[in-house]
């Protein structure tokens, strides 16, 4: 019995005809469904070929015969196609080799029947021009494969799926069906049973997505693993999939910073014991003007600061670098210095602030999981050693007074370092990291006594070391050598292309 509830279309413009050279149609390897069909779904597809072959009128193209997809052969395209996704998969195929059209299907085998499902789409027209099911018997499928070249003859001739057609007054005619229907007709009687599901309406189809579901299915059957097949883990193929991009270009993606050379350059500002202070005390005898006593420190205070950061950096793994960098940060020194006479009260003098940089010297090691992802998290851990202006002789007052000078204070500060990186182009980024950092070395206090204990009346001990800094990294990353990460532009948006059918 044949059911034909679908939407009509036109017919051709007058005049048109089949164009003397033969149609070129893609025919796909018909999916089976359950283990039972994976015989019989690769025969139907071959007869169909093989028929299609034997018509003038036609130039079959199998998956053999296809160039590569994304990186790889046809067949291994079609063997990982997303359940319920053979129309979309054998649409960029047919794409793929300037067909006109493609032929699709699906085989699910009963113990007593086998139902097959076919698709024609119009490729050059981006739209299904028919959908059918037959229940095949026990030797049908040679008829079969003849009855769909026959169906097929008749939907190119422009009987069926025709575009179309607003005549000037704006009344539509509707397209003569008669030679398509004929043929299901016809084909219904030896095979028993046809059902029309559509024909030529406003069906859209996305190219296909895979899913966590078709992994699952695909991991439950006994064929091959398309992704043991390329070399690849269950969840990096579901990536692979859904990124648009060619195996080759996929591989290159995955090998994330693997050998390449990274140059960052960032402003960078944070808080930590990033200024100096200078205090100094002398005691004075006021009949001989000789100093009794002196005492001094110089020690680290903490402050916000700005300055650059440049870093030189190898990728070792795919996620993991190792980077060298070099920069300098704003600071201030601060010098106080107190004068004082045995029975008096102390002279108060101003302090004076000189403008200081600190030295900054660096390494660390960056982890960035996600390689194939566009946007991905940054952690790692470091030690930076800051170097830090000490103050000179002639900073400190004139006419002798004991007080020394000392050398630029150094600190040695561990990191915990957490941020995000996005891709620009194939090699280029920008990140953002802050870098949380601890005292565990150097001298960030020194002091100096001399002379006779207890002259200095207000000498005040100096502060306890800042312990922590935190700061803020903003920069540019340019990968250099290795291979060349495949920029976004690269891929193909599957999730928002669609194609009107």
């Amino acid at each position: 019995m044949l059911w034909l509830s679908f939407a009509l279309a036109q017919e051709p413009a007058d005049g048109a005809s089949i164009e003397e050279e033969p149609t070129r149609v893609f025919v796909s390897e018909f999916q089976a469904l359950n283990a039972e069909a994976g015989s019989l779904a690769a025969l139907l597809s071959g007869y169909l070929v093989g028929d299609l072959d034997r018509r003038s009128e036609f130039d079959a193209i199998s998956a053999d015969e296809a160039p590569d997809i994304q990186g790889y052969s046809a067949s291994i395209y079609l063997l990982s196609c997303p359940s319920g996704e053979y129309v979309g998969c054998a649409y960029v195929i047919g794409d793929s080799v300037d067909a006109e059209y493609a032929v699709a299907g699906t085989v699910e085998a009963f113990s007593d029947s086998t139902r097959v499902r076919i698709s024609i789409v119009d490729v050059s027209d981006s739209r299904e021009a028919l959908s059918f099911e037959v229940d095949l018997g026990l030797g049908d499928d040679e008829r079969f494969a003849q009855g769909v070249a026959d169906i097929l003859q008749a939907v190119v001739s422009g009987e069926q799926g025709a575009v179309v057609d607003i005549r000037e007054d704006g009344e539509e005619v509707p397209a003569d069906h008669d030679a398509v229907n004929a043929q299901l007709e016809a084909l219904a009687e030896e095979m028993g049973g046809v059902e029309m599901i559509s024909s030529g309406g406003d069906r859209s189809v996305s190219r296909p997505e895979y899913t966590l579901e078709d992994l699952s299915m695909d991991m439950a059957t006994d064929a091959a693993k398309p992704w043991e097949v390329l070399g690849m883990s269950p969840g990096e193929y579901v990536e692979y999939k859904n990124s648009g991009l060619t195996v080759n270009g996929w591989r290159q993606l995955a090998m994330g910073r693997k050998g390449q050379f990274l140059f960052r350059g960032a402003p960078r500002f944070g808080f930590g014991p990033y200024d100096t202070e200078y205090r100094g005390w002398y005691s004075i005898d006021p009949n001989t003007f000789a100093v009794l006593e002196a005492r001094a420190w110089q020690a680290r205070k903490s402050a916000a600061v700005g300055g650059a950061q440049l870093w030189l950096g190898y990728g070792l793994l795919p996620y993991l670098e190792v980077d060298l960098g070099f920069g300098v940060t704003t600071g201030q020194y601060q010098m106080h210095i107190q004068k004082e006479q045995p029975d008096e009260a102390p002279t108060e003098r101003p302090g004076e602030d000189f403008p200081a940089m600190n030295l900054v010297a660096s390494a660390r090691i960056l982890a960035v999981p996600w390689v194939t992802k566009k946007v991905r998290p940054i952690g790692g851990a470091g030690v930076s050693v800051v170097l830090g202006e000490g103050n000179a002789q002639n900073l400190l007052p004139g006419g002798g007074t004991s007080l020394p000078s000392f050398d630029g204070s150094h600190l040695v500060m561990a990191q915990g370092i957490g941020g995000v990186e996005v891709s620009l182009n194939s090699r280029m980024d920008v990140y953002g990291i802050v870098p949380m950092s601890f005292l565990v070395g150097g001298w960030p206090v020194r002091e100096y006594e001399s002379g006779v204990p207890g002259t200095v009346q207000s000498y005040q001990s100096p502060p306890e070391p800042s312990l922590m800094a935190i700061g803020v990294e903003l920069g540019i990353t340019v990968h250099m050598m290795g291979a060349l990460r495949v920029g976004e532009t690269s891929r193909s948006d599957w999730g928002e292309e669609s194609y009107d059918l």
